[in-house]
């Protein structure tokens, strides 16, 4: 079922994407999240690189929404969108900077 849920991701308009920190039996693990239209799609990981993601985003030709994370830039076959959120955050940030 998984697999399958890693594929129909692929056909998707849009993706909503981010990965947090996920403690694990003292370990430092990852939950990435992929959100659409229809369902969420939970990963777990030991890594915060592009490979934990790799298998599923490429070849995605949707718009990718996510955060300022570098490790989506990587997958460049469709659009990309910030999250709104995120950025207005990091607008506040530089107002408040100067």
């Amino acid at each position: 079922m998984h697999e399958q849920l890693e594929e129909l991701v692929k056909t998707q308009a849009f993706l909503h994407v981010d990965e947090t920190s996920l403690p694990m039996k003292g370990d430092n693990w990852r939950l990435w999240v992929v959100c659409c239209a229809n369902f969420v799609l939970y990963i777990q990981s030991t890594s915060r690189e592009q490979e934990s993601v790799k298998h599923f985003l490429e070849g995605f030709e949707g718009t990718l929404i996510s955060d300022f994370f570098r490790v989506y830039d990587k997958f460049k076959d469709g659009e990309q969108q910030k999250c709104l959120g995120h950025l207005l955050s990091a607008i506040i940030e530089l107002i408040m900077m100067n």
